[in-house]
């Protein structure tokens, strides 16, 4: 994510994070215990993004694309 992070945790949400001189913003948020995703265990492990795509592995060894 150009100027950005990506953070996410055992809550079972993931935040997109904006760097605007020496201030983080948060821009999006992704629930990973929505219907749509019904992730078993929903706690967020590992963030990554490549070319636009979020990739999040789950504690139940799921692996969610957004």
């Amino acid at each position: 994510m150009k100027n950005g992070l990506i953070s996410g945790g055992g809550e079972g949400l993931v935040y997109t994070w904006i760097v605007n001189g020496g201030a983080l913003t948060r821009d999006k948020t992704f629930n990973l215990k929505t219907e749509e995703i019904h992730a078993a265990m929903p706690a967020a492990i590992s963030v990554c993004e490549k070319d636009g795509r979020i990739l999040v592995g789950t504690r139940g060894g799921e692996i969610v694309e957004f």
